[in-house]
């Protein structure tokens, strides 16, 4: 007959495992809930800022709309997209025309 020999742990060990796998899971949690937090946060502030360009970009463009200075809504064009988190900026009149000069590296074949 062969014996199958039983490993024992003592309390001791048994104390330890369950004290890293419950360390483990409370960092995995907490860093998790941060991350989360922190990318909703970042998001937030994000939206907010776009809000605020947008804004004063509509403001701004408001009046050389109104009496159609192009060179104007040009600077305008021009100082938006100097902005970090603006790509590109356009203004278009009610009907659809494009007013201010489009950036010279962008496909304008989409646009009119």
């Amino acid at each position: 007959m062969t014996s199958t020999k039983r490993i024992s742990l003592g309390i001791q060990w048994k104390a330890m495992l369950l004290a890293g796998v419950t360390l483990a899971l409370i960092t995995f949690v907490t860093v998790n809930f941060f991350s989360s937090r922190t990318r909703e946060l970042i998001r937030r502030h994000a939206l907010e800022r776009l809000e605020a360009v947008v804004t004063a970009f509509t403001f701004n463009a408001e009046y050389g709309l109104l009496v159609r200075d192009t060179i104007a809504l040009d600077k305008l064009v021009q100082s938006a997209e100097a902005q970090k988190d603006v790509r590109i900026a356009l203004v278009f009149d009610a009907d659809g025309n494009l007013i201010s000069s489009p950036p010279s590296n962008m496909d304008q074949s989409g646009i009119m």
